[in-house]
């Protein structure tokens, strides 16, 4: 999640990633599929190069994905839900008020535009932001 004051500069698909040679943390990690032994192994060497680890998995994986991390990587991963993870922060950085919320979603879902409108070939996965989250003065 985004913290409020920091900017991190974007790049186009297939960009260099955490794990890649140039070790540069700026950039968007790759998603992989939470069944693969791949994401494990980086799990591994992530948490080896002393970064704190979280695997974020849909609800439904979230227990299936826990035993495989604890086979593989016993205690240097964290797995949770994607879900439960992204409401925590928002949560988190609309202090916790009702009325801070909606604006927070809304400046959340514009920056994830800009970002997908900068980088992505594929505008289709913009999403269309709620007539009830979009602030009064700018409606």
């Amino acid at each position: 999640m985004r913290t409020r004051g920091v900017s991190k500069p974007l790049t186009r698909p297939g960009a260099p990633s955490l794990d890649s040679p140039t070790n540069n943390l700026s950039q968007l990690p790759k998603v992989l599929k939470p069944g693969t032994a791949k994401v494990y192994e980086r799990c591994k060497k992530n948490a080896e190069d002393g970064l704190r680890t979280y695997l974020l998995v849909p609800d439904d994986h979230v227990q299936s994905a826990r035993r495989r991390a604890k086979d593989e990587v016993p205690g240097r991963v964290a797995v949770e839900s994607i879900e439960s993870f992204v409401g925590q922060n928002v949560e988190e950085m609309a202090a916790f008020s009702q009325a801070e919320l909606n604006a927070m979603f809304y400046q959340l879902l514009v920056i994830y535009n800009e970002r997908v409108d900068a980088i992505e070939v594929d505008k289709s996965v913009m999403i269309e932001i709620p007539p009830n989250l979009v602030p009064k003065k700018k409606r």
